[in-house]
């Protein structure tokens, strides 16, 4: 069967562009050098690359296979929980919003780390009850986090915001107090609020570097030591709406995407 002229320039598009991010993933083997079954590094490569002839289900599969198994294995850490609807006998609350940082892919494997994440969360006194309230909604967190992306700098320093009257109780990891300042009055201004400087506080993790970095011996494997409150930029990725009664959060908005109703995660 012919190839069709559109699935060529599409082949071509997707050599340009997947096959460099594969390629500077696996930066340490030469980008010219297609892989073959001598290590499985290298193996792993040659699944990953659209080769010149490939068809478009073989192309997919490999993407597919780059996304799912191969970044994922690094790039999606380990998580520690407990079912919602366990949680949810225990403890009723009001709507959240949970507010998602994370460090770029290509800044994280550059340093031989999962990438570093921050998440925040306020108490929503707003409604929630309909579609027009998500929309408003959304449309709030678009104009604050991500006109432009909101980042900060994360770091050893911990500003502690606390406000029992209103609900507030966050905990900011960062490399300075304006980095703090800006992440609390953004998650404050959700509910239409100004911050109280006199609430903040301010600690720094003194311990010595030399004790936060290392490895330990497990089963003969060297592992590294994950470090206290390492220092990196993160940038805003996710906004999601957790309602008591609701077995699933609801994504409000992502980094870049197109603003729409909020959807199921």
């Amino acid at each position: 069967m012919a190839v069709s002229d559109e699935w060529s320039f599409t082949r071509s598009f997707l050599r340009r562009t997947h096959n460099r991010e594969v390629n500077e993933y696996f930066r340490d083997i030469d980008p010219d050098f297609i892989g073959d079954n001598t290590t499985g590094r290298n193996a792993t490569k040659r699944a990953c690359l659209i080769l010149p002839n490939e068809s478009q289900n073989r192309a997919l599969l490999k993407i597919l296979t780059f996304r799912y198994v191969v970044q994922q294995v690094h790039l999606k850490p380990a998580v520690f929980g407990l079912p919602v609807t366990t949680f949810q006998e225990q403890v009723r609350y009001l709507p959240q919003i949970i507010i998602h940082y994370r460090e770029r892919a290509d800044i994280a494997r550059a340093n031989n780390r999962y990438p570093l994440r921050a998440r925040y969360a306020v108490r929503y006194r707003g409604d929630v009850t309909s579609a027009a309230d998500l929309a408003l909604l959304e449309n709030r967190i678009f104009q604050i986090f991500d006109t432009p992306t909101h980042y900060f700098d994360k770091g050893r320093f911990k500003f502690s915001y606390r406000d029992p009257e209103k609900g507030y109780s966050l905990v900011v990891a960062a490399a300075g107090e304006a980095d703090a300042k800006d992440v609390i009055n953004k998650m404050l201004d959700l509910n239409f609020d100004t911050p109280d400087w006199d609430n903040l506080t301010k600690s720094e993790y003194t311990e010595p570097l030399a004790l936060l970095e290392g490895t330990v011996r497990v089963g003969g494997e060297l592992h590294r030591i994950p470090k206290k409150r390492p220092s990196g930029r993160v940038y805003f990725q996710t906004a999601e709406l957790s309602v008591w009664g609701m077995p699933k959060n609801k994504i409000l908005y992502t980094n870049g995407s197109p603003r729409q109703n909020a959807t199921f995660f």
